[in-house]
């Protein structure tokens, strides 16, 4: 016998329901939906390229236009738009190369639906 017999029957819930001529489903693959997930590291590449780009200018710009009482400083202010500068565009590099990996991989996926028809 059912657990359930003993239960009052409630008010029935309405439900109305709008049909959808067609559904797609896209099949994933796993290193696909990790990609997904993760999101993509392109725009963290782009943010930190310009803070540090921005570092470098002004370090540079702090070299051209101010005095230093000590050699020390300038040198301190050389290594940080040195650094600035290269981590800069190294990230700027990284950013070019990978913006558009999310765009592809949902591309590819839309794809597979336009071949199979």
């Amino acid at each position: 016998m059912s657990k359930f017999k003993n239960l009052p029957i409630q008010d029935s819930i309405v439900i109305r329901r709008g049909r959808i001529d067609v559904i797609n489903l896209f099949e994933i693959s796993e290193h696909e939906l990790a990609i997904i997930e993760s999101g993509g590291s392109a725009g963290l590449y782009l943010n930190f390229s310009i803070f540090l780009l921005s570092i470098g200018l002004t370090g540079v710009t702090a070299l051209s236009t101010a005095t230093f009482n000590t050699p020390f400083i300038e040198i301190l202010f050389v290594i940080i738009s040195t650094v600035g500068f290269l981590l800069g565009f190294f990230l700027l590099l990284l950013w070019w190369r990978h913006k558009e990996s999310l765009e592809t991989i949902f591309t590819k996926i839309k794809n597979r639906m336009s071949s199979d028809d």
